[in-house]
């Protein structure tokens, strides 16, 4: 019997993880976006750094969805997770990720295949996004 998975809520899905909301957003961000911090804010994360993985959250105790977008300064909830804590994150436009694959900052805030960079995280589901963005399950690691 096969198992039909559904589409998680939520960003965090599982394992160590800190949540903080100490600092604004740069720009609108959308949750599950990997982040940096930079200049006192969150911003989306830039293709040449490394970790930790830092995730854009959705606030379900505040009625925010995995679809609500955080504007330009808004008070916004990051999760810093810890290898092997898993999250729904984005993954960019044109990629093809088999599950298991390495995955690394593609800039803008999404992951790509691991090509030249540092590993952040592993794919734990195979994804395809070569029409266009998409979100995928990912393992910090």
């Amino acid at each position: 019997m096969a198992v039909t998975f559904k589409d998680p809520k939520n960003v965090h899905l599982g394992g160590p993880m800190v949540r903080v909301n100490d600092l604004a957003c740069s720009g609108e961000i959308t949750p599950g976006m990997l982040l940096e911090r930079a200049g006192g804010v969150y911003q989306v994360h830039t293709a040449d750094l490394h970790g930790p993985v830092t995730l854009a959250l959705n606030v379900p105790e505040l009625n925010k969805t995995i679809d609500d977008v955080y504007a330009d300064g808004d008070l916004m909830f990051a999760g810093i997770f810890q290898a092997g804590s898993t999250g729904l994150a984005w993954l960019a436009s044109g990629q093809n990720v088999a599950d298991g694959a390495r995955l690394e900052s593609a800039g803008a805030g999404k992951f790509k295949v691991l090509d030249n960079g540092v590993a952040l995280a592993r794919a734990i589901e195979a994804k395809d996004a070569t029409a266009g963005d998409a979100r995928i399950r990912i393992e910090a690691i």
